[in-house]
């Protein structure tokens, strides 16, 4: 059966709105990871809480960012080998 315009018309806004935000969570875990193999202050200087949060903040974006790397990483694996599906007919 033929699809509507309208059908598709949704269909690929949907589509494209999906594909932004996968754009957008890619950029989003990736500026993590940059952030935190950015350099902290001079080690000389002596530690105090603030460098201390800094720190631990830094080594937890740094694991966000790899996590969410290595799930976009394997997300789109997993697409490329899901099967291509026909689309159902509507009656």
């Amino acid at each position: 059966m033929k699809r509507s315009a309208t059908a598709r018309l949704i269909g690929n806004g949907l589509a494209h709105l999906q594909h932004g935000m996968d754009r957008l969570g890619e950029w989003g875990f990736r500026t993590m990871r940059k952030a935190a193999s950015q350099p902290s202050a001079s080690p000389l200087q002596p530690s105090t809480t603030k460098s201390r949060l800094t720190r631990i903040l830094k080594k937890a974006l740094g694991f966000v960012g790899d996590a969410g790397d290595t799930y976009y990483a394997t997300y789109e694996e997993l697409k490329r080998k899901r099967p291509p599906q026909e689309p159902k007919e509507t009656k």
